[in-house]
C-alpha cells in the first residue's frame, strides 16, 4: 500500500483518527513528573507539551484532507 492510500484509510475512520492523536497527546502530559520542577523546568515542559499539541493537530489537519469525499445526492426540490 502506499502512503496516499494509508492515509485515506485513517482519514476515513474518526474513530482511529481520535484514538491516534489520543495516544501521541499522551506522550507529552505532564502526570507523575513530580514536583521537584523549578518555575523555569515545568515552564518549559509546558510550553514544549503546547508546540507539541500543536503540531500534532496540524499533522491531523493535514491527514483530513485524505478523506474520501462522497459524491452528494442531487435531491430535486418537490416544489419546482
Amino acid at each position: 500500500m502506499d502512503k496516499n492510500s494509508l492515509l485515506k484509510i485513517v482519514a476515513d475512520n474518526p474513530a482511529l483518527m481520535e484514538e491516534l492523536k489520543k495516544i501521541l497527546l499522551m506522550e507529552f502530559y505532564l502526570d507523575g513528573l513530580g514536583t521537584n520542577f523549578t518555575n523555569e523546568n515545568l515552564g518549559a515542559h509546558v510550553r514544549a507539551f503546547l508546540v507539541a499539541k500543536e503540531g500534532i493537530n496540524a499533522a491531523f489537519q493535514k491527514i483530513e484532507t485524505y478523506k474520501t469525499i462522497e459524491p452528494k445526492e442531487n435531491i430535486k426540490n418537490p416544489a419546482r
